[in-house]
């Protein structure tokens, strides 16, 4: 289950109740019909966006601070109901995952690579050297292809378990692409750093592997701009 309203459509109570109610009907199915195996695709989010933590683990305490988030834990919750022990449930909580195909302007690697192929500025908060975790969308695939038939259930974390600030993302940006023009705005909220240990993911699939962020970079951009030379 990957369905989900993003936080970039509104963190609202709204948005909530929708998000809560989609893992209610599903948990309804499972309790009705139980399934050989369900994969939720739940959310880092579950930690709490505005918490201070560069060595989350699946034992972190859960600490969501936005609607998105608490709806995320919420539905975990309801799934892990249903489920009982009929059936097999992981409740993945992935980093930021980015890649070909993302829609829009999101604030990281996407977005600013599209940024600079479009020649548009790109607005830091703050400085931009707050450090987060992000996914190639490659591998999410291939991290949830490695689950389809194993053992695991439970809370599992998918993360590269090497974090990055905004500037390296611009950095990084900049060596396949025009290096795009930036300001700043004053944040909204304080200053926090995120990273994974993601010990657990290696145990679990220990054959993954994750695409440094140059050659995902270098994948997204020939599906944002085919032929783009450098």
């Amino acid at each position: 289950m990957c369905s989900a309203i993003k936080r970039q459509s509104g963190d609202t109570l709204e948005n909530y109740e929708k998000n809560v109610a989609m893992a209610a009907n599903v948990s309804r199915q499972i309790d009705a019909t139980p399934a050989g195996r369900f994969i939720y695709f739940s959310s880092a989010a579950v930690y709490g966006e505005d918490v201070e933590n560069t060595a989350i683990t699946e034992k972190t305490p859960v600490e969501p601070t936005s609607y998105y988030g608490m709806a995320k834990y919420a539905s975990e919750r309801l799934l892990l109901k249903a489920a009982g022990t009929r059936t097999p449930l992981v409740l993945l909580r992935p980093a930021t995952i980015y890649g070909p195909e993302e829609p829009g302007r999101p604030y990281g690697p996407t977005g600013f690579l599209r940024a600079a192929l479009a020649g548009e500025k790109v607005t830091l908060w703050g400085d931009g050297d707050e450090f987060r975790e992000f996914v190639f969308i490659d591998d999410a695939c291939e991290a949830v292809a490695g689950l389809l038939d194993h053992s695991f259930c439970g809370p599992l974390n998918l993360a590269t378990g090497r974090s990055v600030s905004f500037r390296d993302v611009l950095a990084a940006v900049a060596k396949i692409a025009p290096a795009p023009a930036t300001d700043s705005r004053p944040r909204s909220k304080r200053r926090v750093d995120h990273g994974f240990d993601n010990a657990l993911l290696r145990a679990t699939l220990p054959s993954l592997k994750f695409t440094p962020l140059n050659d995902a970079l270098t994948t997204t951009r020939e599906t944002v701009l085919p032929g783009a030379q450098r």
